[in-house]
């Protein structure tokens, strides 16, 4: 079907309620023997989370799904080959591995499959089976192209291309000196020079595999605006759910950690009709209608019986639940931050500490914590580096980081050895409003004060934006991230109980907002007692009262107020906590699609819904409950 033979495509936009559907119509001068549908399958973000679990389908089931598929092709939107200690341990290897075995055909690298450095990532493409593509990452020496610009895949009589692209965030959402040898960049025009030679190939539908995201200063609606004749854009970066047409471009993703499998039908007609229908596959519909692949099932355990031993060993116990989850770690302080921060200026010696909440990439279950535990949310082989820092230094550090506030962003602090409050609404650059050591003041032109702050090396050479850090006197360095933690937990006095301590307090309102009223103290006038005369009692003799009939008026009672009632969204499990505030103990667990009562709510910037289940009673955060009408 190729563009000399016919007109390609009138490109007619149809999206149907929740699935996004893109249908073309050709010209009906050219016959075509038979209908024809090919299926995408497609994953994003997945972060090593390849074995199956409780929300993750797993390799080998989605190995099974795309076996039994015909015409089917398999892609990967990037953020993929590191995350988890079933990946990193091995850098990666583990992951390119299955994915050869799945049978996945393109690959966009993402930000993080740079973590092991752009050496290793070469090595493992090396490795693959399948074809890593980006057409905007460009040697820095001579500018070509680090990983192929396109490639073309025969389906069915139909030509496919594609062409990849990595977010130019890459240069702030990895360890700088990984990226050093490289530069990415503008996607448009880099998408525009792709599709152009595709064009030159006269291919039947244009996809892009992109690692993007759908927001921000780089994000595929712009990409989808700007660039014509992109059939599909399959994304990652955002960790988004589902489809969106933008003009004629259909844009996929399929969430994170392996939770869904995206699907998309390119159909084409017996009468020359091209339809585009996106969909996902849930964990349950996955693990319900398909058995795993036996081949990637003994491999994913093959592989988990050399971690195991090292991992399994159980390292302390806590007994609460330490909260790492990135829609509030990083937006505030969290006990989990608290100790991680602690563990930095304990192993290292530093008086003061920050740690970059996106290193802190999971929670801790009430119980046992084994070292895989640790891996699992300090996953980044980043160490922790001792540095020279002044007050002017530590205010700009400190700036950085609550500069995207209140979006949950990598940058924002956990912090240990000093407090600091910020107005979040004020203009970046001016919101930290004071900063605190031991109780003194620091005073924010003072540049000859010198402290001892721990950092890792990920945000000494400037990562998420830490400009201030680069080139910073080095006093010395201490071992990984994992390994500190560990230390401390093991060998030092930790308090697994930890709780929040206001080291770091938003004291801004939101415009238009009234600051919260303050209470006059109540004086209480004195009490004079007077002297008691005791005053004889005189017995009256009995009245007979006669029976008083009173009319009770009739009161109406009020109307009750209409019942408020939320749908659980954007999650597949939701705990319901004792109070509004993510260290609160758990009292449940509801799940998606539960519909619970609503009884009060609370904040502005962060939303907390106290809700009725049944018998029980308890607050959710506001991002995962919506409201009905």
């Amino acid at each position: 079907m190729k563009k000399s033979k016919a007109l390609f495509f009138l490109m007619v936009a149809m999206l149907v309620l929740s699935f996004g559907v893109v249908a073309y119509a050709e010209t009906p001068d050219y016959d075509y023997p038979e209908s024809t549908t090919i299926t995408i399958f497609h994953t994003n973000d997945t972060h090593g989370r390849f074995e199956p679990s409780g929300t993750a389908i797993g390799i080998d089931t989605v190995a099974a799904i795309v076996a039994a598929t015909e015409n089917a092709v398999f892609v990967d939107a990037g953020d993929t080959i590191h995350g988890m200690p079933f990946v990193n341990v091995e850098q990666g290897l583990n992951a390119i591995e299955l994915m050869n075995l799945a049978g996945v055909n393109f690959m966009s690298p993402g930000n993080h499959e740079f973590n092991f450095g752009l050496d290793r990532l070469l090595e493992l493409e090396a490795l693959a089976d399948f074809g890593f593509i980006s057409a905007n990452v460009f040697w820095r020496e001579d500018s070509s192209l680090v990983f192929s610009q396109y490639a073309i895949h025969e389906v069915a009589g139909l030509t496919l291309g594609f062409f990849g692209l990595t977010t130019p965030h890459t240069v702030i959402a990895t360890h700088p000196n990984h990226i050093v040898d490289v530069y990415f960049g503008d996607i448009i025009e880099a998408a525009q020079d792709a599709v152009a030679a595709l064009q030159a190939h006269e291919v039947d539908v244009i996809i892009a595999v992109t690692h993007v995201g759908l927001d921000g200063p780089y994000n595929t609606i712009d990409l989808a605006e700007a660039v014509q004749d992109i059939h599909l854009i399959v994304d990652g970066h955002s960790h988004d759910t589902g489809s969106t047409v933008v003009g004629d471009v259909l844009i996929v993703q399929a969430w994170e950690h392996g939770r869904t499998l995206g699907r998309v039908e390119i159909t084409v007609t017996a009468d020359g009709e091209v339809t585009l229908e996106a969909s996902l596959i849930t964990h349950e519909e996955a693990r319900e209608d398909f058995q795993p692949d036996p081949v990637v099932t003994a491999a994913i355990a093959a592989m988990n019986a050399q971690l195991d031993e090292a991992l399994s060993v159980v390292l302390a116990y806590t007994p609460v639940y330490l909260d790492g989850d990135r829609a509030v770690i990083r937006t505030m302080e969290m006990p989990l931050g608290n100790l991680v921060a602690e563990a930095m200026a304990w192993s290292s010696g530093a008086q003061l500490a920050l740690m970059n909440s996106g290193g802190i990439r999971d929670s801790f279950e009430a119980g046992d914590i084994t070292r895989g535990d640790v891996t699992r949310v300090l996953a980044f082989p980043n160490y922790v580096v001792v540095v020279e820092v002044t007050p002017v230094q530590l205010w700009e550090a400190l700036e950085n980081g609550v500069s995207m506030w209140p979006v949950d962003n990598g940058r924002f602090p956990q912090i240990h050895g000093f407090e600091f409050t910020f107005d979040g609404f004020a203009e970046p650059g001016s919101r930290v409003l004071s900063i605190t050591v031991d109780g003194v003041a620091l005073d924010p032109a003072d540049d000859t004060t010198v402290f001892t702050l721990a950092i890792n090396d990920f945000k000494a050479a400037g990562g998420d934006d830490y400009a201030t850090f680069v080139g910073l006197p080095r006093v010395s360095e201490a071992g990984i991230m994992s390994d500190v933690f560990i230390d401390l937990i093991t060998i030092g006095e930790a308090d697994m109980t930890i709780e929040v301590d206001g080291r770091m307090v938003q004291v801004g309102n939101e415009p238009g907002e009234e600051p919260e009223p303050v209470e006059e103290p109540v004086v209480e006038e004195p009490v004079v007692e007077e002297p008691v005369v005791e005053i004889p009692v005189v017995e009256e003799p009995p009245v007979v009262e006669e029976p008083v009939v009173v009319e009770i008026p009739v009161v109406e009672e009020p109307a009750a107020p209409a019942t408020r009632t939320g749908t659980v969204v954007n999650c597949w499990f939701l705990n319901v906590r004792a109070r509004g505030a993510a260290s609160a103990p758990i009292v449940a667990v509801i799940a998606r699609g539960d519909v619970v009562e609503v009884l009060e709510t609370v904040g502005t910037t962060f939303v907390w819904h106290r809700i009725r289940i049944g018998n029980v009673e308890g607050w959710v955060f506001g991002r995962y409950l919506k409201i009905n009408e």
